[in-house]
């Protein structure tokens, strides 16, 4: 328990441009559940690294009624110097939202019809390069019809190694199955 609130109290500390600081990078996958910040609207100006969120309102990704028809989600992690390789394991949408990172999209999601549309879904996005730093950023479309507009907004992010990140991305997928 005391390794799991160590392991809280790092990802929360946040300072200047990084909203999440990680230093130094604990075993495992660390859930990215603060430092998030929100707009709706749909700009791909949004994506880019150095983009200004700082007036954006703070709101961690989740059941979000203000998306319709379109918002983001930006994130700024701070890693330590010269880190192993690691990788985000992001839960969203399928069909719904695309992945940004330092600027460029990044990973399988993408843009489909509303009627493909699917039910979330696992996906691992590799970090690249040693970068100090990292921008996450989520692009949303509420489809026009839905079952329920809030799954759109259901999302999870983690960062880790990219081993446990497809080991997380393999039990989300289990236990949804289970399920």
């Amino acid at each position: 328990m005391r390794k799991v609130l160590l392991l809280l109290l790092l990802c929360l500390s946040t300072a200047g441009w990084a909203q999440t600081r990680i230093d130094p990078f604990p075993p495992g996958m660390v859930q990215l559940t603060e430092g998030w910040r929100y707009e709706k609207g749909d700009k791909p100006a949004w994506a880019e690294a150095q983009f200004d969120d700082s007036g954006w309102q703070k709101l961690a990704p989740g059941r979000n009624d203000g998306c319709a028809p379109a918002c983001w989600y930006r994130l700024r992690v701070q890693l330590p110097p010269h880190h192993a390789p690691l990788a985000f394991h992001l839960e969203a949408p399928q069909g719904v939202s695309e992945v940004y990172v330092d600027g460029r999209r990044a990973g399988d999601l993408h843009f489909t019809p509303w009627w493909l549309e699917r039910e979330p879904s696992e996906h691992v996005v590799a970090i690249p390069g040693e970068s100090g730093a990292v921008v996450l950023a989520i692009r949303i479309h509420v489809p026009r019809v839905a079952d329920d507009p809030f799954d759109a907004t259901r999302l999870r992010a983690s960062i880790g190694s990219p081993e446990m990140a497809q080991w997380e991305s393999g039990l989300n997928q289990e236990d949804r199955l289970l399920r």
